[in-house]
């Protein structure tokens, strides 16, 4: 099957400014999420990194996460969810019995191409192939407008299905992503929806 891209263009490589990446953190380790974390490894290695060099998350507390100079909050997730530690500046959780995963990152003051929602979404399916769409709709977070993409698609061979969220606010562009195998997909839907539903913007960046 034909790659099909989510707008007119083929997207660019996922650099933010300063020639970092922007792609999704790594996924999980064990089990089949032992493949997610080599999914999103694979993404990384092509682009330098950019989460673990230029994102702007710095912890995560009662449902808070923190970045330089600022907050935001998450909505909660069932308790098998767990949080995952990990070098990448990025939030990451992991549902080890489904190898599910749901991450957060953001991007604040220029480390990041003002473009376009859709230009930001395709940067994070930069490095999956054979893409087919599962669905695409625009959404409203905290009074702003957030672009919500499903994608099933081939990562080192493998299928898998990347839903994601963007949006952007006060300077920064925040990517919501959660990743399953496609048979578990539809299982962890309403926790992710949960999870990205919950955002409230608290404070920053100053």
């Amino acid at each position: 099957m034909k790659v099909k891209f989510l707008n007119a263009n083929p997207p660019s490589p996922p650099f933010s400014k300063g020639g970092e990446s922007r792609t999704p953190p790594p996924f999980s380790k064990g089990g089949w999420g032992g493949f997610c974390i080599l999914a999103v490894l694979v993404l990384f290695s092509c682009f330098g990194g950019g989460v673990e060099k230029r994102g702007s998350v710095k912890g995560y507390r009662n449902g808070a996460v923190i970045t330089e100079g600022g907050s935001f909050r998450v909505g909660p997730l069932p308790e098998t969810w767990r949080r995952k530690s990990f070098s990448y500046r990025a939030v990451l959780f992991e549902q080890s019995a489904s190898g599910r995963t749901i991450s957060i990152s953001t991007f604040c003051k220029g480390s990041f191409d003002d473009a376009p929602l859709k230009i930001l979404t395709n940067q994070l399916f930069y490095n999956i192939t054979a893409q087919r769409r599962r669905f695409q709709k625009i959404l409203n977070l905290d009074g702003r407008e957030a672009l919500r993409t499903a994608v099933a698609g081939k990562v080192d061979g493998a299928e898998i299905v990347l839903d994601t969220v963007v949006l952007k606010m006060n300077e920064c562009v925040f990517d919501f992503v959660y990743v399953s195998k496609p048979e578990s997909y539809p299982g962890g839907v309403s926790d992710f929806e949960g999870f990205y539903g919950g955002f409230k913007y608290i404070a920053g960046p100053f």
